[in-house]
């Protein structure tokens, strides 16, 4: 998608990237062999099509005749929860996970075992046992079973093997992430050349870098990036509020600085901190893709040429699955816009840049089509129950724990978390930066305890002073968790900071962190593939559920500027709730005919 750019001198290094295979087993060509292995049981037989036609509906809108994708089903695996695919115990989507494994294997599909049971080569044998049972050795152990396949000795094994070992990870590894069994294979390795005396002295360089915690510190850059940055955003053009929500309004690009003159007002704090944030990953992106060293990156004007451009749109498509808007899009307008108004750089790059953005920002002012779908999920009615009572299930699960272990303190954090998100409407970023001696205030009515969250306007998105209550069922979790969680989070010293939701610097927990515990908890313990931004979608649409033409009301409750942004962000939603109703009625005329005697002959 990012190479269809096409001046040659801006077609990113396609050496960069390695090309995917698509196999050319379909799901349909591993039921047939099912079918056809003699000697199996009835109800293996049964356990492993089922497997089969469960995973091809996962990865595939093709369903059984799609292609099988070991790398994309890996991803998937990674996010499945029992309770996301009906199931109870994670013992059972463990079984899944078998039956789908021999059933391959019974295709002829090259596929990792779960578990390894063929016998070390005796020279691995050997060097495992120099381990003695050190913790890294079950690091070792898988890439110590796949070298004895291959017929690798450890006194030959250099850096290219361990690449080797990524291939075969990703072409036929349904279980842990490549990178994470690379990184732990070279753990193990660089253990044993350190305290083993016989250990083979061949250097497999650095680990693979963490890719889901790529953001670099402002320490790793050069001072003069933080400084141009800091430049930029205190320019009158840094201003791009107004120009998105133009862009939003008409489609129409607006006119450089140069003609359309200075922007009124200042950039609120909060955007300014955003602006800032997204610049500093952008330039960890480039190095974590391993196209800059942060030394490198002196001043902004080494993020916005459009080869940078391409390899942060592809690194964010590989993390998020998305081919426009959100991230994506946010990051290419920003970094056009650094580069029109401020970096302007030499030639047509700015040209380039502009298209780059548009073929990814997607529609702004809009739910995305994403968001309608895990949307639509809530229209099922056991859903929609479990996604009201998400926070009642986690602080449950939290208490009957019985310590206050990281996994429980996480439980009620985000118990928490999903009651504010529910009965406020709140934004993640907001929800996080609450503090207890500036947002928050205790009042009682009718006798019953309860928190107010005030949101000053230059801490909101759009600039609007938000005042919410919380329920008293959420008001007494707000108190549970400040009397006897909250202090688990962090050291005593770092207690004395303002915040509900403190981290272990003294600062307050990253949105980013609450949004990854959200989805993964409501997807364990409700079966729900929701984020903290679905719930702001959900109060919108069970207040246009009772009452279709209640925008008014959504947006006085999402704190929209206006309604116009409320009828946009549900346009989806209106006429599909119209052909519901449609539906309906269309269905109780053909129950009354029934009743009246059926249908009229011609």
């Amino acid at each position: 998608m990012f190479d269809c750019v096409s001046n040659a001198a801006i077609t990113v290094d396609e050496t960069a990237t390695v090309p995917k295979t698509v196999p050319a087993t379909r799901f349909a060509d591993v039921l047939v062999a099912v079918e056809q292995v003699p000697g199996l049981t009835p109800k293996v037989r049964d356990n492993l099509r089922s497997a089969v036609t469960k995973a091809a509906h996962l990865v595939s809108a093709q369903g059984l005749q799609g292609a099988i994708d070991i790398e994309r089903l890996q991803r998937k695996f990674e996010r499945l929860t029992p309770a996301l695919l009906g199931m109870k115990t994670d013992n059972a989507l463990a079984a899944f996970k078998s039956n789908l494994r021999r059933a391959l294997r019974l295709a002829d599909h090259d596929i990792m075992p779960g578990r390894h049971v063929t016998p070390l080569a005796p020279g691995w044998s050997r060097l495992m046992g120099q381990l003695n049972g050190a913790p890294v050795a079950i690091k070792l152990g898988r890439f110590a079973h796949v070298a004895s396949e291959q017929g690798w000795e450890p006194e030959e094994i250099t850096a290219a093997h361990l690449a080797r070992f990524g291939d075969i990870l990703r072409r036929t590894n349904l279980g842990s992430k490549a990178d994470k069994l690379l990184r732990g294979t070279v753990t193990a390795w660089t253990y044993g050349r350190r305290h083993c005396t016989d250990w083979p002295s061949s250097d497999l360089g650095a680990p693979p870098a963490e890719s889901r915690f790529y953001a670099q510190p402002w320490s790793a850059f050069p001072t003069s990036f933080r400084e141009d940055v800091e430049l930029y955003l205190s320019r009158p053009e840094a201003n791009l509020e107004n120009l998105l929500k133009g862009i939003s309004a008409t489609g129409t690009l607006p006119p450089p600085p140069s003609q359309r003159g200075r922007n009124n007002g200042t950039l609120r704090a909060k955007t300014k901190g955003n602006y800032r944030d997204a610049l500093r990953r952008a330039a960890s992106i480039l190095v974590q893709v391993g196209h800059r060293q942060p030394n490198e990156i002196t001043n902004l004007a080494a993020l916005v040429g459009v080869t940078e451009l391409q390899h942060i749109l592809r690194f964010l498509v590989e993390r998020t699955g998305r081919q426009e808007g959100g991230h994506l899009g946010y990051i290419a307008f920003l970094l056009y816009f650094v580069a029109r108004d401020h970096v302007r750089p030499p030639g047509d790059t700015v040209v380039h840049l502009e298209y780059l953005w548009k073929r990814v920002r997607g529609r702004t002012g809009e739910m995305s089509p994403r968001s309608f779908a895990r949307l639509c999920q809530l229209d099922d009615d056991g859903k929609a129950v479990n996604m009201a009572l998400l926070p009642e299930r986690l602080a449950k699960a939290a208490s009957k724990r019985g310590k206050f272990d990281a996994q429980t303190v996480k439980l009620m954090r985000t118990a928490l978390f999903a009651s504010i998100a529910l009965t406020t409407g709140l934004r993640a970023g907001n929800i996080v930066n609450l503090q207890l001696d500036r947002h928050i205030t205790f009042t009682t009515r009718n006798k019953q305890r309860i928190a107010i969250i005030t949101n000053p306007g230059e801490e909101v998105k759009n600039g609007r002073t938000l005042i919410s209550e919380l329920t008293p069922e959420a008001t007494k979790l707000l108190d549970l968790w400040l009397v006897e969680y909250r202090a688990h989070t962090c050291p005593p010293e770092r207690l004395t900071a303002p915040y509900v939701f403190p981290n272990q610097s003294g600062g307050h927990m990253a949105a980013s962190l609450a949004l990854q515990s959200f989805k993964d908890l409501a997807a364990y313990y409700a079966g729900l593939d929701v984020t903290p931004h679905v719930t702001r979608a959900y109060l919108g649409k069970l207040l246009l559920e009772a009452n279709p033409d209640a925008h008014a009301a959504v947006q006085a409750v999402l704190g929209h500027n206006n309604v116009e942004t409320t009828l946009r962000y549900y346009a989806p939603v209106r006429p599909l709730e119209a052909k519901r109703r449609a539906q309906k009625l269309l269905l109780a005329k053909q129950k009354t005919n029934k009743l009246t005697g059926g249908v009229d002959e011609f």
